[in-house]
């Protein structure tokens, strides 16, 4: 995220955001508190495992400035799965 508005060239953000966009942008506000102008939350979860072991990766590079990492991560979690038998 922080490596899209780099890219746009935006400074400061207001963010609306959701359930797992809300925890979300709790993680990129709490790292860069900067680029936040304003934040609004709703149903936002927050509990104490947060992310997962499985959502780790993404939140780890939504705060970072590489936004090719993120697309090549999405794209690979995108991927459908092959079996050993290739299928």
């Amino acid at each position: 995220m922080i490596g899209l508005l780099d890219a746009l060239g935006i400074e400061q953000v207001d963010v609306v955001a959701h359930d797992h966009g809300a925890a979300t942008a709790q993680l990129i506000a709490a790292g860069h508190p900067d680029r936040i102008r304003r934040l609004v939350l709703t149903n936002a979860e927050a509990y104490d495992n947060w992310p997962s072991a499985d959502e780790l990766p993404f939140s780890h590079l939504l705060m970072e400035e590489r936004p090719d990492d993120l697309a090549r991560l999405v794209s690979d979690f995108l991927a459908p799965a092959t079996t050993a038998e290739g299928h």
